[in-house]
């Protein structure tokens, strides 16, 4: 397989962060092969930064995060597919180390570890319960630091477009339970920004959502017994 590395960025009234996000995925020392941002129906000025952008702009009706990843993804050509939120910030070497991590095991997914930092100007979120924002946390749950290989993507399948939230613990719950493998770059290659917007704040009961993935993950488990 080569490293052609296809970027996925969905974004929803993403105007204030979307342009720094794309361009820390350019500065990359690996360039991917190409930036596929999906605007999941954003009414501020989304389209026109990103049409500004050297991009493949996508757009379609608000059908939450799921839908828009999978749209990017299936608009994608490359042999490794690189999730990037639109708030979020990769530091420069972030693929090329996550590509280094995968040269050993063909059959495997990327992660790396990333650091929470607050949004100057902007008051503490009421979920963000880290006394330090620039905390490092390992990246498992966090799609800013995965990187897919294309048969591990068609493997597991898409995420599931019925979840706006826990969308991305439902994928690695369904990548783990289907045996695939997973190696973590030990570096902090990802900055997760925190501020009054992100969709963790925005779902009522994220914890209900993470407790029905976890349920289905059991009902996989037991149907195979």
């Amino acid at each position: 397989m080569s490293e052609r590395v296809s970027v996925i960025v969905p974004v929803f009234n993403g105007e204030a962060f979307l342009r720094e996000a794309v361009e820390s995925a350019l500065a990359q020392t690996h360039p991917p092969l190409e930036i596929v941002v999906c605007d999941d129906g954003s009414t501020d000025r989304t389209p026109e930064i990103a049409r500004s952008l050297p991009v493949l702009y996508l757009r379609q009706e608000n059908a939450g995060v799921s839908a828009a990843r999978n749209a990017a993804i299936g608009r994608a050509s490359g042999d490794y597919l690189a999730l990037l939120d639109a708030d979020d910030i990769w530091f420069p070497e972030k693929l090329a180390v996550q590509l280094e991590a995968l040269a050993a095991d063909a059959m495997a997914f990327a992660l790396c570890h990333f650091q929470f930092f607050l949004e100057p100007g902007k008051p503490r979120p009421a979920w963000f319960r880290h006394s330090d924002p620039e905390l490092p946390e390992a990246g498992f749950f966090a799609p800013s630091s995965w990187l897919l290989p294309r048969p591990i993507w068609e493997r597991v399948g898409p995420f599931r477009p019925d979840l706006r939230m826990a969308e991305d613990l439902d994928w690695f719950a369904r990548a783990q339970d289907a045996g695939v493998r997973r190696v973590i770059a030990p570096r902090i290659l990802v900055r997760r920004r925190v501020h009054d917007k992100n969709l963790t704040g925005q779902v009522p009961s994220p914890q209900q959502a993470w407790l029905n993935t976890l349920r289905a993950s059991v009902a996989r488990k037991q149907g195979r017994a």
